[in-house]
């Protein structure tokens, strides 16, 4: 399940993987031979995986797998590196079209997000939101809680 903590001004720093992330994309050479990363690769960065370390852009250029997006390595990381599930990935380095596969993994995996926005959410989305300890279903249920952990009001509404 994809558990989500909403950060805000002045709330403590979470453990994150920072580490363990840029080491993993040097270190793994078989990410490629993965049908999940390859769609990956493709759909986030618009890129052809090529080889077994590196991929071609829209403009014919070869470039390594840690030149990839931010999101495209977070979502290689969540799905292939064990180490990094029992910290928080940031979620400012993930757009909304990461959601998609995000996800997929945390359907065979617990997944820590750290989020400072609002995500776009699927309507029919069931998350783990750690700052009120529910587990909530839907974009409605979602958007409410970001507003009462962002806003801490009590109504958990926001304009």
């Amino acid at each position: 399940m994809l558990h989500i903590h909403f950060m805000y001004d002045g709330d403590k720093l979470l453990p994150s993987n920072a580490v363990i992330f840029r080491s993993f994309m040097r270190e793994r050479d078989d990410l490629l031979t993965y049908e999940f990363a390859r769609r990956v690769i493709k759909e986030i960065d618009k890129c052809e995986p090529v080889g077994h370390r590196e991929v071609r852009t829209q403009d014919g250029r070869y470039i390594p797998l840690d030149e990839l997006a931010g999101g495209t390595k977070g979502l290689l990381a969540m799905a292939y590196e064990p180490k990094t599930h029992p910290y928080y990935f940031r979620g400012g380095g993930f757009g909304d079209n990461c959601v998609p596969f995000m996800l997929e993994i945390a359907e065979t995996a617990d997944i820590k997000l750290a989020l400072g926005h609002l995500m776009d959410m699927p309507d029919d989305v069931e998350l783990f939101i750690e700052n009120s300890g529910k587990v909530i279903k839907g974009f409605e249920e979602y958007s409410h809680e970001y507003g009462a952990a962002r806003f801490g009001d009590g109504t958990g509404y926001f304009i």
